[in-house]
């Protein structure tokens, strides 16, 4: 789950949420790599999902100061 407010703190240790957020990339890249075989609209709403969670993340690393 992506939170909403990137200033919502987690609750999850830092390892954990890096640990979330790499399953969730792993995935989508999975993902769009069976969708360059069938689908380009498919495949280009993955690229934006992917693009949409690293911004957020790095929104959140910015306020909680990782960065």
């Amino acid at each position: 789950m992506i939170r909403k407010n990137p200033t919502e703190s987690s609750t999850q240790s830092p390892v954990a949420e890096f640990n979330r957020v790499s399953a969730m990339l792993s995935l989508i890249d999975y993902l769009i790599a069976e969708a360059q075989q069938s689908d380009p609209m498919v495949e280009y709403f993955l690229r934006m999902a992917r693009l949409s969670l690293l911004e957020e993340e790095q929104a959140r690393a910015d306020v909680e100061g990782r960065n």
